[in-house]
């Protein structure tokens, strides 16, 4: 299901990655050839990591909105 997933996203230009999984996960999906097909530099940690490693890749300015201050207004 995540292979057929990940080939349908990569027709259309869109790489597929994961953040947070939990090891348990990580292992079941490994023997399938998963981690090996989306690639293990897809697989990160955290959200922030994620995150992180999008903004560096694609020079793409992100704003955390949650640490914005609030409006005066």
């Amino acid at each position: 299901m995540i292979n057929e997933l990940h080939a349908d996203l990569a027709e259309r230009g869109i790489e597929l990655g994961f953040a947070g999984l939990k090891s348990v996960v990580r292992d079941q999906i490994a023997p399938g050839g998963t981690v090996a097909l989306i690639g293990a530099d897809r697989f990160f940690p955290t959200i922030g990591q994620a995150i992180r490693a999008f903004v560096e890749e694609t020079g793409s300015d992100f704003i955390d909105w949650k640490r914005q201050p609030p409006d005066p207004s």
